[in-house]
């Protein structure tokens, strides 16, 4: 019975089934002809025979991973600059505020508002008549006991009048002539004159205002700003460190006299060096910081063409010191991990890469200060560091192109390459892990 089923259903599949079977055997064959000629040529690639990979073992079938390349920058040792950088703002060197010193009425401005003024230069006329009037009254008085002071010494020289008459006429001669003087002083007031050189503000009183003595609003403002002063408050720390020196370095004691340089707002720097003037006496408690003025020549200050006006908000970068045996590295091989530490990855004398933390906590362009970790000598990989991990052997290569900018005017040159090792430094803490 079993026997006639199996044939019966034989017999019942075999017109229908024949053809399918067939094709999948000739599939299977070509599948496995394909296999082995991949087979076969990863084994020429690698040397071997047939026989001598079957004796291998399955390994051989997978090609070895190749040695990456990377690109290293040389550590070395130079004088390096100090420079704190701080926000700043400009001051005028001088402020005079012009107020009347005579009440009256305004007749004329005499000025353009914001054009450059010499000293001297008149700015205003005040109605003057009154005084011309007291003045003419008060060179009547003087003239009467000019006269009068005259006669009375004549007496006083021949015993005819008392020497108490002669001192009451000497001291009304006298009170006539401060009058007659302070008439004309008046009258010079009424000519209202710019006190310094500089450049003058609006007005902020009209023709035809009455202006009175000891108001309190200023007919207008000029600021003399042939020199002008950038304002910087450094913290405390940072000027404590001027005063330790170290490695030999030397330093500006509390800043004083250090070279400053500053970067207007749009990013464009300021072609003259300036210097610090004067250091505060005291700390700001309430924020911890210390208030330092430096100087800078403004020549352009009449015409505003490339000028510093008051006001101007700018980024001053402080040269405070020297260190003779500083370390210096492109900021492309500088990364940080998880916790925002710095580190590099070094490639040891055989060849190999580690990560080694660094301590580096400031820039000076578009490169890293190193303050420990590095020595002279010390290889740093600032290419392909997406291809390594801890203890992985590398074939390292001097790179080229490589910016290690030293002055912050530069520091635009460096941005590409740092920008370009953005996207690196992301991924580099994954390698390490």
């Amino acid at each position: 019975m079993q026997a006639f089923r199996f044939g019966a259903v034989g017999r019942r599949f075999s017109s229908s089934s024949r053809l399918p079977i067939c094709a999948v055997a000739v599939c299977a064959a070509c599948v496995a002809f394909s296999g082995c000629e991949q087979l076969d040529s990863t084994l020429v690639k690698l040397g071997l025979k047939k026989d001598e990979a079957a004796a291998a073992g399955p390994d051989v079938q997978s090609a070895e991973k190749p040695i990456p390349q990377v690109g290293v920058y040389t550590v070395k040792t130079e004088a390096v600059p100090l420079i704190l950088e701080l926000p700043g703002r400009t001051a005028a060197y001088n402020v005079a505020e012009v107020r009347p010193q005579v009440s009256g009425i305004v007749l004329e401005r005499k000025f353009v508002e914001g054009s450059a003024v010499e000293e001297g230069e008149q700015l205003y006329q005040i109605d003057d008549r009154i005084y011309v009037q007291n003045r003419a009254k008060a060179k009547a008085q003087a003239d009467f006991w000019t006269k009068q002071n005259e006669r009375v010494t004549n007496l006083v020289d021949r015993n005819a009048t008392s020497q108490q008459d002669a001192d009451t006429t000497a001291s009304s001669f006298a009170n006539a002539q401060a009058d007659f003087a302070l008439a004309e002083l008046n009258i010079e007031y009424c000519r209202v004159e710019a006190p310094i050189s500089g450049r003058v503000g609006f007005s902020q009183v009209t023709e035809g205002a009455l202006v009175t003595t000891g108001q309190g609003v200023p007919m207008t403002t000029i600021q003399q700003i042939d020199q002008i002063y950038v304002d910087l408050k450094p913290s405390v720390a940072s000027a404590l460190a001027t005063l330790r020196p170290q490695d030999g370095e030397t330093l500006c004691p509390y800043f004083q006299g250090a070279k400053v340089e500053i970067e207007l707002e749009d990013g464009t720097r300021y072609p003259l060096t300036g210097k610090v003037e004067r250091v505060d006496n005291a700390v700001d408690a309430s924020v911890g910081t210390v208030a330092v003025r430096a100087v800078f020549e403004n020549p352009n200050w009449k015409t505003l063409e490339g000028a510093l006006i008051p006001g101007m908000f700018v980024r001053a970068f402080v040269t405070y010191g020297v260190r003779p045996n500083g370390i210096l590295i492109p900021q492309q091989g500088l990364f940080r991990n998880a916790k925002g530490e710095p580190y590099v990855w070094v490639v040891d004398a055989a060849n190999k890469t580690t990560q080694r933390p660094i301590v580096s906590e400031r820039t000076l362009g578009g490169a890293a200060v190193v303050e420990s970790g590095l020595q002279a000598g010390d290889r740093i990989v600032v290419e392909g560091v997406q291809f390594i991990s801890q203890d992985a052997e590398v074939e390292p290569t001097e790179a080229t192109d490589v910016p290690v900018i030293r002055d912050f005017e530069n520091a635009e040159q460096a941005e590409a390459p740092v920008a370009e090792a953005a996207s690196v430094q992301a991924e580099a803490p994954a390698q390490a892990e």
